[in-house]
């Protein structure tokens, strides 16, 4: 890059990172202004260095009651490989008023913000109201004392939710921050908000939490409610107005929305490990899944993002969405059919090193997603009885490859698919190794262990 591009590229840096922050400002102002007793710290985390965030308000942190403590978590954040947007910490202190005869408390937020996932100041500024919706939840839960919410160490407050109630906070924080947006003009912040979670659960799969994010199956209740309560001349603040809205959604919730949206979404994710599209991971969901709330997801994500469901599935893999007695049905028809496939190519004579081959094959698709199918310790052990007999007949191979097939069942291949997706998500390395050591773990699949250890010690070139 040339001197002239390189000042053009810090140029362009220095804009973003000063419109992040100068956005941030006027959120914290926002804020301030409503509830005089709430003071809001954003430190943009991403579009600078570690040391330079730390320094951006550090004499402000600093000056804070357990200031010092509350900057040591925000360092630690920051020192971290992957950095997130985040509520660091809370600290509260009471003031006295009226020459010490009346006390209020007030309340000090640090938020830790990247900006590198927004195409735009308007979605910017979504995570932004999205960001302090969270600590006002953790701040109504102090006042409240829900004790199994919160949790203070060393005077600093920070959120205690299990996963359900992750998943549900961050969902109002989406529908208070789209609300906001939306009453102060930004007509179709809501569906915006909601298109690019939906889009991210199919098209970000290591990064981004899913499952946490069940926001896209509200979009329509959330719309409704705020098309309800929202009067364009209203002298009602702003942020009361999404407030309000926000709770009244909340009352529209049923106590399973969450676990609803996350067993569809596990089994949405499986399919796009696979590399099925968003049209026919729907299109599985509306047309071959016999539960309702599947359906009706996939129906609300394909209105969202203006997509056709594929009408039926016409692909060789796997279909989360159908039940398990039918996953092992095909499952099982796949691997006889694989096995099928060797015979008929090898009429005259067998050839083991196809069965390796295919074998090898097998253990790649398994690991690239496809786990319908996976049938290695049954090719490799056929593939070693042709080379111990080699005029081994074709009852024989299909007795070998039966019974190796139903050592293993279909529950412990999916179960070692999705381990595989989590290590995914991890960033961890993934090989042949990964399949051993999995099979490796139960008694009765460490023969299976074993037969494809002896195939990844093969040299098959």
């Amino acid at each position: 890059m040339t001197s002239t591009n390189n000042q053009q590229a810090h140029k362009k840096e220095t804009l973003l990172l000063s419109n992040a922050q100068s956005q941030c400002e006027e959120a914290a102002r926002e804020f301030k202004d409503f509830q005089n007793n709430l003071n809001i710290i954003i430190v943009v985390a991403d579009a600078q260095s570690a040391e330079a965030a730390l320094l951006e308000k550090q004499s402000e942190i600093l000056a804070l009651p357990s200031g010092e403590k509350l900057h040591n978590l925000l360092k630690a954040h920051l020192t971290q490989n992957n950095i997130n947007s985040q509520l660091i910490g809370i600290t509260k202190h009471t003031q006295k008023k009226l020459m010490g005869l009346t006390s209020e408390e007030h309340f000090n937020v640090l938020i830790a913000l990247n900006t590198s996932n927004h195409a735009d100041s308007e979605s910017l500024k979504g995570e932004i109201y999205a960001l302090i919706w969270q600590a006002l939840s953790v701040i109504d839960d102090v006042k409240r004392d829900v004790e199994e919410c919160i949790t203070s160490n060393d005077d600093i407050i920070t959120a205690k939710w299990n996963d359900a109630q992750q998943a549900s906070r961050n969902m109002l924080a989406d529908i208070f921050s789209g609300s906001l947006l939306e009453v102060k003009g930004q007509r179709g912040a809501l569906k915006t908000i909601a298109k690019i979670r939906s889009k991210a659960c199919f098209e970000n799969l290591r990064d981004y939490d899913a499952q946490s994010n069940p926001f896209p199956i509200m979009l329509e209740t959330a719309q409704m409610v705020l098309d309800d309560l929202h009067k364009p001349d209203s002298n009602i603040h702003p942020i009361k107005q999404a407030l309000s809205i926000t709770s009244e959604t909340i009352e529209t919730m049923d106590e399973n929305t969450i676990r609803q949206w996350q067993n569809f979404i596990e089994a949405a994710q499986e399919m796009a490990w696979g590399g099925l599209s968003i049209s026919q991971i729907l299109g599985a969901a509306i047309y071959t899944s016999d539960n309702v709330y599947n359906r009706t997801s996939a129906y609300m994500i394909a209105d969202t993002l203006n997509t056709d469901p594929t009408p039926s599935l016409q692909f060789e893999g796997y279909n989360a969405f159908v039940d398990i007695d039918s996953q092992q049905r095909n499952h099982k028809i796949a691997c006889l059919e694989t096995l099928e496939h060797l015979e008929e190519r090898q009429r005259e004579e067998r050839n083991a090193k196809a069965f390796f081959e295919i074998a090898m094959h097998s253990c790649q698709t398994l690991l690239e997603g496809k786990p319908n199918g996976f049938c290695a310790p049954a090719l490799i052990l056929v593939g070693q009885n042709i080379i111990k007999t080699p005029d081994i007949t074709k009852e024989e191979v299909a007795g070998i490859f039966s019974n190796e097939i139903n050592a293993t069942t279909w529950s412990e291949i999916r179960n070692m698919h999705k381990e595989i997706i989590a290590l995914k998500k991890q960033h961890k390395e993934i090989s042949i190794k990964t399949i051993i050591e999995i099979l490796r773990r139960e008694e009765h699949t460490r023969e299976s262990a074993i037969l494809v250890k002896q195939l990844s010690d093969m040299n098959l070139e």
